[in-house]
Parts: structure tokens; C-alpha cells; sequence
């Protein structure tokens, strides 16, 4: 897949996971500024340094991402779930995002997808997804 074409969904998850960090920076910046006791400053920085670890580990469990079929659920719910799943799994790459996310789709969603995953797959495969439960 083109890097230059990205898919809306990845750019959305890309996005989000962006602004968070510049969030999580953004405040940590802003801590700098303040005019507060050395302690203070330090106990927040600590606490921020917490949070950047906690979010970098896997050691937590989390519930797999549900499938989406176009019908059952809302977009953006389901895609904030898909950016998590992401974050958790390590998946990097735009084009591994994508297959990654897609992986999850059934029904209209599926149906929607699959002529674009062809075009930009090049390889001529069909995939009969119906045989796989995913129709």
C-alpha cells in the first residue's frame, strides 16, 4: 500500500495516538512553567514518568477488539477500540495497521474493504471470506 494513500482509518488512528502524546507532553512542558515547590514539581514528574512507563508496557491484559460489520456498532467507538488494540499490540507501520484492523472487519465492512485490499495487494489471491465465517 502506498504511503502517500492512507486509508481514513489509519489516518484517524494515527492521529489519535499523536495527540495524545503531544498531550502527555504538553504537560509535561506546562509543569516546567509552573511556579510550584521543587517537591511538588518533582512528585508530578515522577507521576508523568509513571504514566508514559505504564503506557509503554504489555503486561496487562486486554479484551480483544470486536469484529466490525458496518451494522452493530458506532464508527468511532469502534475505531477508538481499534487504536487501542494497536497502541497494546505494538503494531507499527501503516500498512500492517491496516491489515492488522481489517482483519476485524465482517459483513458490509468486509465487503466494503476486500476490493481495496486486492487493488493494493497486487497478488491475484482471491479470498473467499464467506468460507471463513466472515461473510
Amino acid at each position: 500500500m502506498a504511503e502517500q494513500q492512507q486509508n481514513p482509518l489509519v489516518q484517524h488512528l494515527v492521529s489519535s495516538n499523536n495527540n495524545l502524546n503531544k498531550k502527555v507532553d504538553k504537560l509535561a512542558e506546562a509543569l516546567e512553567t509552573l511556579t510550584l515547590s521543587e517537591d511538588l514539581k518533582e512528585y508530578i514528574g515522577i507521576q508523568i514518568a509513571g504514566i508514559k512507563q505504564e503506557g509503554a508496557r504489555q503486561d496487562y491484559k486486554v479484551k480483544d477488539l470486536e469484529p466490525y460489520d458496518g451494522k452493530t456498532q458506532k464508527l468511532r467507538s469502534w475505531l477508538t477500540a481499534a487504536n487501542l488494540q494497536l497502541v497494546n499490540k505494538g503494531v507499527e507501520g501503516e500498512e500492517r495497521k491496516v491489515r492488522f484492523v481489517s482483519g476485524y472487519f465482517r459483513g458490509r465492512a468486509w465487503h466494503w474493504f476486500e476490493p481495496i485490499l486486492r487493488e493494493s495487494d497486487g497478488s491475484g489471491i482471491r479470498s473467499d471470506r464467506r468460507a471463513e465465517g466472515r461473510g
